[in-house]
């Protein structure tokens, strides 16, 4: 039988056999408490909140609030972890209320005495090897001759009733008997110029006179108290200013070494000598934890795992936050809670840290951001791994030179390998140095650890190397993937092989396709670049989705690049083409081979009979030349003879004729353009050569005139032409359709939607290298053929996987990506970048100063269309124009903000400057008829809401109104619709009077 394997330990194993520990938290709660007891009660609830974090359960919190004897029941009110939940103890707290104590001292004796008595109680019963300390905050000293107080004799009487207070009233019988037990006290006292009061604490142990009371310096006394009693280093932080006080008696320690037989001997206080030590104190041995131990759990216990995210839960808020800023260990519980991104708890801590921080101020707002930044140092993890690696074996170190990359880039690289972020991650490894030997200066301590032994293993060497620059910082496992992968394709000469034996360890691993939602970066466009890239470190899987959505990414990139593609002409009735004919013998006449409905009949004939002769006559061209057209649906060429009367888009006879769409009319095609000629009769068909291998009259007679070249958008090429998506990968016709329609017609998907809603059509099939499939691949846009499809179709791949997909915006002259580049006005082909359209266009605003030139294209000088109006300058497309009016060149012209028109503003004067401050242009047209208003006027000139009819009066800017009813209507024709952009669709197409310019 095999052995079992030794089980690891969980959180609450790993407490082993250490003894059980009670802390108890002694607070004065009287009146005079009442600056003390609100930010105690916020420190008593974080400190509660983290002991159990840190104690792996073994630390039981009791809460001891106590007052005078003057307060009747409410001298002595407690609350124990022992037989209380969580939430009854932070109730308690919160409840706590500085009420009573009619004089100076307080009954902190009988305090002491309960938590003797508990112990007590507590190791006969529970557990006779638990350990105790307490905790003591107050303001004021015990009951004592020295500070006479009237409740001094009930609390000895209470006090000697009680068998189990066997500490007793006198103060130094206290002392011994805490001492005994092995209880020991710490003392918060408050602010004080006179050292009485914290006089008498001092004699039970260390005593701190807190320099102000607020929750921060309150928390952070108490967590460096029990951070440095657990044998952990702590640091206030800048500004506490508190400090441990230490008495002296005639040079002696007045300390808890300190002794007499009774407290009628204590020393005066004016005879104390105080002064200020630095707050480090000695750790208890039952008390030490090894905190870096607890980061192993978080992965493997469940029930740690829980406990820390509850915690977290509890602690992210603004009252709470400050008691996980005061140890390190804090932060990497937060960096491991942060990992797990699958965890839904994670979604609301963020967002609880996030909405937090914002609400702190000062000195608090400033710790927790730096807790959060300290968060990600990793040096200890670190120096593990190196101790434990060969000392004295080849290493790296850095050669950091001018590098200005930032420890938040690096950090970034898991998240967005950004070409900035990339540049930063290939500069460090460029400046690595190979040592056969570590440096001289390599064995420094701390986080200024400076050389990674090559004994490493592979995934914490690529996961530490930003420590050599940034100490402390370590990358994930997919952000170690990326740098390995970047080694890869940089033929890094130190890290290649390891880089590719690390990549291979951890293939399918690191990219988590089954969490695409909780992971969408590894879709971002840096992500498939880089991947696509490195494709030979990927699972097969994982070659194809980073090969697909790359060709998806590059196809959207492209979609506004122009392919220059050949067609055949397209012939304009105006003019003469070589045409053949054929001798009808009915009219006598030669007519076009497209208008022969048989070798012996044209069409003339058969439509106008006996008045065919007269109209060949009229129309007829000698020759073999012919006015020929294009049909407008089936694009087939044919002659026309009533030229003259040709006025609208030519139609053949067969598509104006044919009712049944699924017979097309007889046509035979030209092997040279590729164009249709239609052919009734069959006869340039028969025209000595095979159908294959025709060539038509252009073709024949004017070859130069036979071709014509167009730059089509590569967009609408692919839209055209779906099944060209053969070329990249998709080869079924429903899934090429359906992939041309994901590319172009939703170009605002994110790559994360593609693959989680339409991964069917993403990933229908693997590209395809077969010529065969390309060579005989046919391609058409707006009816036509286009020659050479095969080449063309061997273009559009190679500008998807090769092509720069960049130009030069004509304004500028700067160079952009495809997508930044658009038309200038949406109708011409110039293409600019989008900061100059908004410049250009958005130059005009209502009530300034108009340059009209500005408000059309600066290119064809056309007005824009609507969408680009709409995009650069809303407001221009409620602008009335008149594209017929004559600008003068001599005259300043403005935006009026009463009739919405450009109109005169002022004569130009080459003494004079141009009126740019003007901001509330009015026409000399509408001041005069403001002035003159009267009741006619307002008839006349308002309009009747469309929706409630009220009447009413435009009394400036554009014609867009929304009436108080709600409604959304037209100024100038009264005319209601839904929404604003409506309104302005309506007036631009409607009411811009621009001479017909669309």
């Amino acid at each position: 039988m095999e052995p079992k394997a030794e089980q690891e330990p969980t959180w609450i194993t790993l407490a082993g056999d250490k003894d059980e520990i009670d802390l108890f938290l002694v607070c004065d709660t009287t009146g005079s408490m009442g600056t003390y007891l609100p930010a105690l009660k916020a420190s008593l609830r974080q400190v509660f909140l983290v002991a159990k974090l840190l104690f792996h359960g073994r630390l039981m919190v009791h809460i001891v609030s106590y007052k005078d004897y003057c307060d009747g029941n409410g001298l002595l009110s407690t609350v124990s972890r022992r037989t209380s939940r969580n939430d009854a103890i932070v109730k308690f707290v919160d409840d706590l209320k500085p009420t009573g104590g009619g004089d100076f001292p307080e009954a902190v004796k009988t305090a002491l005495n309960h938590v003797i008595m508990t112990v007590d109680d507590i190791r006969s019963t529970v557990s006779a090897t638990s350990r105790a300390l307490v905790f003591l905050y107050t303001d004021a000293p015990p009951h004592h001759q020295t500070t006479r107080s009237n409740n001094q004799s009930r609390e000895i009487e209470a006090i000697q009733d009680n068998p189990k207070y066997r500490g007793g009233h006198d103060w130094f019988q206290l002392q011994r008997t805490l001492q005994d037990l092995g209880i020991s006290v710490y003392t918060f006292h408050s602010p004080t110029r006179d050292y009485l009061s914290p006089s008498f604490y001092a004699t039970m142990g260390p005593t701190v006179i807190l320099p102000q009371l607020t929750s921060t310096i309150i928390t952070e006394a108490t967590m460096g108290l029990l951070l440095q009693l657990m044998a952990q280093t702590f640091e206030p932080t800048i500004g506490s200013n508190f400090a441990r006080s230490a008495f002296t008696h005639k040079g002696e320690p007045f300390d808890q070494s300190f002794s007499a037989q009774d407290e009628t001997n204590i020393p005066p206080a004016s005879s104390l000598m105080v002064t200020n030590e630095t707050f480090v104190l000695a750790p208890l041995e039952w008390m030490k934890e090894d905190l870096n131990g607890l980061l192993p759990l978080f992965g493997r216990d469940s029930d740690f795992r829980n406990l820390v995210m509850k915690t977290f839960e509890v602690i992210f808020r603004p009252e709470n936050v400050l008691a996980v800023t005061y140890n390190p260990i804090f932060g990497k519980l937060w960096r491991l809670c942060c990992r797990q991104r699958l965890d839904p708890r994670l979604d609301d801590l963020t967002a609880k840290l996030s909405q937090c921080v914002p609400t702190l101020t000062g000195g608090a707002k400033v710790q927790v951001s730096q807790w959060l930044e300290e968060s990600y140092n990793d040096s200890q993890r670190i120096r593990d791994a190196v101790a434990n690696a060969a000392p004295l074996g080849p290493c790296f170190t850095l050669d950091i030179g001018h590098l200005s990359m930032s420890k938040a880039s690096i950090r970034s690289l898991a998240r967005a390998p950004q070409p900035g972020v990339l540049e930063g991650v290939q500069n460090i490894l460029a400046r690595l140095q190979y040592h056969q030997f570590p440096p001289a200066y390599s064995d420094k301590e701390d986080d200024d650890l400076t050389h990674l032994p090559l004994s490493l293993s592979n995934e914490d060497l690529f996961s530490f190397l930003p420590h050599l620059m940034f100490p402390g910082t370590t990358l994930s496992q997919r952000g170690a993937a990326l740098v390995a992968l970047v080694c890869c394709l940089s033929n890094h000469i130190h890290l290649y092989d390891r880089a590719a034996e690390y990549l291979t360890l951890i293939q399918g691993t690191w990219l988590p396709f089954d969490y695409a939602v909780e992971f969408p970066e590894i879709f971002s466009a840096e992500f498939i670049q880089l991947l696509y890239r490195g494709q030979a470190y990927l699972t097969p899987f994982e070659q194809q989705v980073y090969r697909q959505l790359f060709v998806v990414h590059r196809l959207r990139l492209a979609a506004t690049k122009d392919v220059d593609v050949v067609v055949g002409y397209t012939p304009q009735k105006d003019s003469l083409w070589p045409d053949r004919k054929a001798r009808c013998h009915t009219c006598g006449y030669d007519t076009s081979l497209s208008l022969m409905v048989s070798p012996t009949l044209c069409a003339m004939c058969v439509t106008y009979g006996d008045d065919a002769p007269t109209l060949q006559a009229n129309t007829v061209v000698s020759g073999n030349e012919s006015h020929i057209v294009e049909c407008h649906d089936c694009h087939g060429i044919y002659a026309v003879l009533q030229v003259a009367r040709l006025g609208t888009a030519a139609k053949c006879w067969f598509c104006r004729t044919n009712n049944v769409p699924l017979q097309p009319p007889p046509k035979t095609s030209c092997s040279g353009c590729l164009n249709q000629f239609i052919d009734p009769a069959g006869l340039y068909r028969a025209d000595g050569s095979p159908s294959n291998g025709w060539l038509c009259p252009v073709c024949t007679d004017a070859p130069v005139r036979a071709t014509t070249m167009m730059s089509v958008p590569f967009n609408a090429l692919m839209q055209a032409n779906p099944h060209v998506a053969v070329a990249h990968g998709w080869t079924t016709d429903k899934v090429k359709s359906a992939f041309v329609e994901m590319v172009f017609h939703t170009p605002y998907d994110s790559m994360f939607k593609q693959f989680t809603q339409k991964q069917a059509v993403l990933l229908a099939t693997s590209p395809t290298n077969d010529p065969a499939t390309v060579l005989h691949m046919a391609m058409h846009f707006q009816g036509k053929a286009i020659l050479q499809s095969s080449a063309i179709c061997e273009s559009l791949k190679a500008i998807v996987l090769t092509d720069a997909l960049r130009d030069v915006c004509n304004m500028c002259f700067e160079e952009f990506s495809l997508p930044c580049l658009s038309s200038a006005c949406g109708r011409c082909p110039t293409k600019v970048c989008t900061p100059c359209l908004t410049k250009w266009f958005g130059a005009a605003q209502p009530g300034h100063l108009v340059s009209p030139a500005m408000l059309a294209c600066a290119f064809c000088r056309g007005f824009p269309t609507l969408g680009v109006l709409r995009k650069y300058n809303r407001d221009a497309c409620a602008l009335k124009m008149d594209s017929r009016s004559v600008i003068e060149p001599n005259t300043y012209y403005g935006w009026c903000l009463g009739c919405y028109r450009v109109k005169r503003m002022m004569k130009r004067d080459c003494t004079r400057d141009p009126p740019l401050d003007e901001v509330a242009f009015r026409c000399a047209e509408c001041v005069d008829a403001h002035a003159a208003v009267d009741l006619e006027w307002i008839l006349v000139e308002s309009q009747e809401c469309p929706n409630c009819h009220a009447h009413t009066e435009k009394a400036g800017g554009c014609n867009h109104i929304t009436c108080i009813c709600g409604q959304h209507w037209c100024f100038e024709c009264a005319t209601g619709f839904d929404t604003a952009q409506l309104v302005y669709d309506h007036m631009y197409t409607s009411h811009r009077d621009d001479g017909g310019n669309e």
